[in-house]
């Protein structure tokens, strides 16, 4: 219970663009970049501010191959693993699903019941047998850890990130407010400091003085 708690919390940390939903659930998506089903099944999450993490296969292929031999599905993408508000994996789904009932639905399994395996919409299986339910929660355990490492990683070096526009947005406006009081209380006391500086050296600028 609490390794599912702790790595829950660790994939809201290192992932920022991710909404926190009202269940809190989290569905990661294992695909291909190139795949265009991958991409609109992680746009749908993304509009419907469900929490959506898309993970490459090509990269974490030896998790991929884990999850859909523990799973009995084909070796075709979009998996979707689905992740509940406790951190317990409840469903796994193959293939694009654009319904968020459904989704929603597969958030409250109990997860003691086992972990429900779809076909798009199409319920086969449910996997009951400990051996492979510990092995897929294994296995996205391991690869949020993963991802957290990285994340951790590329802040201590100062790999540079990308910035949403709408965080760029508020923080230049941070910056010009910021500005805009430093010109109102210092630029007023560097002139009155200059003119003080001036006036005994500089004779002709002190008859201009009113």
């Amino acid at each position: 219970m609490r390794q599912a708690a702790v790595s829950l919390l660790a994939l809201l940390f290192i992932t920022p663009a991710l909404i926190i939903s009202e269940s809190n659930a989290v569905f990661v998506i294992y695909g291909l970049p190139t795949c265009p089903y991958c991409n609109y099944q992680k746009d749908f999450f993304n509009n419907a501010k469900m929490n959506c993490v898309f993970i490459d296969a090509s990269i974490r292929s030896q998790s991929y191959y884990e999850i859909v031999s523990a799973t009995g599905l084909e070796y075709y993408v979009p998996v979707t693993v689905v992740i509940n508000r406790d951190g317990y994996v409840t469903a796994v789904v193959q293939g694009l699903v654009s319904e968020e009932s459904f989704w929603i639905n597969l958030t409250q399994i109990d997860p003691r019941e086992g972990i429900s395996i779809y076909i798009g919409e199409e319920f086969v299986r449910l996997i009951n047998e400990t051996s492979r339910i510990s092995v897929l929660n294994d296995v996205v355990h391991k690869d949020i850890s993963e991802l957290l490492n990285q994340t951790t990683t590329s802040i201590e070096t100062g790999t540079p990130t990308t910035t949403p526009p709408q965080q760029l947005f508020e923080l230049l406006k941070a910056v010009a407010l910021l500005i805009a009081i430093i010109a109102l209380f210092i630029v007023p006391i560097i002139i009155f400091r200059i003119r003080k500086t001036l006036s005994p050296l500089s004779p002709e600028l002190s008859l201009l003085k009113p």
